[in-house]
């Protein structure tokens, strides 16, 4: 049995800056950078592929994490870390 591990950042706590006036926007404040569900889809359809193919592996089991690495308490979003463990 083995594990493949992919990390993705799904929310970052700057979003709510972006609805702010532009005058108090800053790139800066979007790190780290948010991952799209359609990157995020793709990858771990490489990596499933990938698995399927290695001597002809299955997987049997995929585990989803959010973990919250910046919380916010003044109606700001969290900054969220989405980890997929796959088994296979």
């Amino acid at each position: 049995m083995k594990v493949k591990t992919l990390s993705f950042w799904i929310s970052n706590s700057q979003t709510r800056r972006k609805a702010m006036a532009s005058e108090y926007y800053e790139p800066s404040w979007d790190s780290p950078k948010v991952t799209s569900f359609e990157e995020i889809d793709e990858q771990l359809n490489d990596v499933l592929l990938d698995i399927d193919t290695e001597e002809h592996r299955t997987v049997k089991d995929i585990k989803i994490n959010d973990v919250v690495v910046d919380q916010h308490n003044n109606g700001g979003s969290d900054t969220i870390l989405r980890t997929y463990t796959i088994i296979y």
